[in-house]
């Protein structure tokens, strides 16, 4: 008599992990036997969340347990496969979530359930990786890489650009976070530039002559009352009031 057919559906969670050294990023890829190469994955268990499932795996299989997940990145990739169970063929319908995940961590040890493993850049990796699925994750866990790597370095130029800018406001004279963004090549990220100098650490750069709009003194890194008496002390407030009446 022949088996019957039964449709189970399983979830999985994984990352697709990436090293970077030397300038350059390297994929991780497991050795899962048959020709078979992909990223790290397992069955989720009973009241675990996807990324605590992903977390516990990647340990199992790898040994990593550094991992710094990328915000914003999470694909789902899913396939059929049968498998024989006493007596019934059941169909696998199974749903992979992968997230995108860095190690500082180069060495690996992998489980008993792989063969071994390797480190690939981009393109040998996408030689590698088996099935094409698996193939469209890499390339767009790649591709979102670059656009945060492009982000960094837009982010950084601007950044650069406030601290020149801040740096020129001579003793006695203040410029708004707008007309700093403004200087800076945006005006409309007077927040971001806000942020910049509350994260600033070099004092040859004199954040508390930034001030807002309204001729409020607004915030400082080295508490409000510091900057209003440094401020006080440079006459750059009066200097301010004077000029817009």
């Amino acid at each position: 008599m022949a088996g019957r057919k039964k449709l189970v559906k399983e979830t999985s969670a994984g990352a697709v992990i990436f090293y970077k050294g030397g300038g350059r990023i390297y994929y991780l890829l497991l050795n899962y036997g048959n020709g078979y190469w992909g990223f790290s994955k397992g069955h989720i268990e009973k009241n675990e969340n996807e990324k605590r499932a992903a977390i516990r795996e990647i340990f199992e299989e790898t040994g990593l347990k550094d991992l710094k997940f990328i915000n914003g990145f999470k694909e789902k990739i899913r396939y059929y496969f049968t498998r024989k169970t006493k007596g019934e063929i059941v169909t696998i319908l199974k749903e992979v979530i992968f997230f995108l995940a860095e190690t500082k961590t180069k060495k690996v040890k992998i489980s008993k359930e792989h063969l071994g493993f390797e480190w690939l850049e981009y393109k040998e990796a996408l030689k590698r990786v088996t099935f094409e699925n698996s193939k469209k994750v890499l390339k767009k866990a790649h591709s979102y890489l670059k656009i945060i790597e492009k982000r960094k370095l837009q982010e950084e130029h601007f950044k650069e650009k406030v601290l020149k800018v801040v740096k020129s406001i001579s003793k006695g004279k203040v410029l708004s976070y707008k007309e700093v963004a403004k200087l800076a090549g945006s005006p409309n990220a007077f927040r971001a530039v806000g942020n910049i100098l509350k994260n600033n650490k070099d004092p040859k750069v004199p954040c508390h002559r930034v001030i807002k709009s309204d001729g409020k003194i607004g915030g400082y890194n080295k508490g409000a009352a510091l900057k209003k008496i440094l401020l006080q002390k440079e006459g750059a407030i009066e200097r301010r009031r004077n000029a817009q009446h």
